[in-house]
């Protein structure tokens, strides 16, 4: 369910922003990633990376009678919300210092030199929702991490913010995935 986001309506992440393709550069480029960064923090990125459970996501955010839910894949959270956005004719606002992302993530893209908020993110969700405060304090009660993340607007305009500063969400990109794969290590 993707398009029926309405104005007012809260924006959740459930999830790890760019977990699955951090995992994914772990598993592809580990030799080189291991000259950088702790064994400890690659091994927290592969088992975080298999606790996702999107059924039990999908289930509490249907139940607390959620608008709109999206698995966030390829593109990662940017991907998602433009996704979302677009299907439902919307804008939203978000807090890029709400969006929930791992430090391990945010050092491994530093390595590839990649925006780890366009880093495929499965096991992540993007879920609208009339009180996702309630969706967020829900999901937290069945052990998964979740945060309100912003809202939707009914402008056409996608924010994101960053303390004072506030840019417009570009159309989708490629997912930075690939682009990271394709540096020569």
């Amino acid at each position: 369910m993707t398009g029926s986001l309405k104005p007012g309506d809260e924006l959740v992440m459930a999830g790890w922003a760019g977990l699955e393709g951090s995992a994914i550069l772990v598993r592809e480029r580990a030799d080189h990633l291991r000259k950088h960064i702790p064994e400890l923090f690659l091994k927290n990125i592969t088992e975080l990376a298999s606790q996702a459970d999107i059924g039990v996501i999908n289930r509490v955010a249907e139940k607390e009678g959620a608008s709109a839910i999206m698995e966030m894949n390829e593109g990662g959270v940017f991907g998602a919300l433009w996704d979302m956005g677009a299907a439902s004719d919307v804008g939203f606002e978000v807090d890029i210092k709400k969006i929930l992302i791992r430090q391990e993530s945010i050092e491994v893209c530093e390595i590839f030199d990649i925006n780890p908020y366009l880093l495929r993110s499965g096991g992540a969700v993007l879920i609208g929702a009339g009180c996702g405060s309630r969706v967020a304090d829900r999901l937290t009660e069945e052990g998964i991490i979740s945060s309100v993340i912003g809202y939707v607007t009914e402008d056409a305009g996608r924010v994101v913010k960053n303390g004072d500063s506030r840019r417009y969400l570009e159309p989708r990109h490629p997912d930075e995935l690939d682009r990271a794969l394709d540096i020569k290590v």
